[in-house]
């Protein structure tokens, strides 16, 4: 089962499973509550209003984004491929702060001997979120990488209220993530999701500049690159907190 991979993980933003017990035809996977909410909810929902100007909010962003490149960095150490990273799949402890990585369904453990998975062209994860290498479109294998692209989606959706790419079709979809790079900063088109540079205001924009928007650029042009090895840095991100204080 994949829950047995992060039974023996020791980290806190990795929710350990508290059973797997039979439901009808199949079982359940039983996890702790500890009032943490979906990152969404919390991020576009009634629990936080999201003010593109706040510098507050600019520095959530920032410890959310700290906790998840650490989170990533320790599952690489660990040998394991979420696979599935997306706002979906992160809880936020509205208090604390504390963030969390959920469903291991898809996840994968690298054996020792092994520096990545061979590519099988079978699809897995979220098609909005995954690594060109992931596709099953490149012929070259999965490793680490792959979830810190996903991140760096992620990210990109915090800030600016969106995806970096937005089209029903799944082809052209898996095409953007092959060959273009997203537009970051400054987009054309609003969202109805309320970000720091997706707002009518050039005031927001400047302002993101003055606060931290070279160092949030910067995290997100190491994340998303459809060269795996343009994200190889990415994973040390987290040990460098000088480097993301406002």
């Amino acid at each position: 089962m994949r829950s047995a991979i992060t039974r023996h993980l020791e980290h806190p933003s990795i929710v350990q499973p508290l059973a797997l017990e039979r439901y009808g035809n199949g079982y359940a996977l039983v996890m702790p509550d500890d009032g943490a909410i979906a990152l969404p909810d919390y991020w576009y929902g009634g629990v936080k209003i999201l003010e593109p100007r706040s510098e507050q909010n600019l520095r959530e962003f920032l410890i959310i984004a700290i906790q998840l490149a650490e989170s990533l960095h320790y599952l690489n150490q660990k040998r394991i491929i979420h696979k599935d990273i997306k706002p979906a799949n992160i809880l936020i402890h509205a208090e604390t702060k504390q963030v969390q990585l959920i469903d291991f369904s898809i996840a994968s453990l690298l054996p020792k001997e092994q520096q990545e998975l061979t590519n099988s062209n079978v699809l897995e994860g979220t098609l909005a979120y995954i690594s060109p290498e992931q596709t099953g479109r490149m012929n070259r294998g999965i490793d680490y990488r792959t979830d810190f692209y996903s991140l760096g989606v992620t990210f990109f959706e915090l800030l600016t209220g969106e995806l970096p790419f937005t089209t029903d079709d799944a082809m052209e979809l898996v095409h953007c993530h092959i060959a273009k790079m997203p537009r970051i900063g400054n987009r054309e088109q609003g969202s109805k999701k309320r970000g720091f540079w997706n707002t009518n205001t050039p005031d927001a924009n400047r302002h993101c500049n003055e606060v931290d928007g070279k160092k949030c650029r910067r995290a997100l042009s190491k994340c998303i690159g459809f060269e795996a090895r343009a994200r190889k840095m990415s994973a040390t991100m987290g040990n460098h907190r000088e480097n993301w204080q406002v």
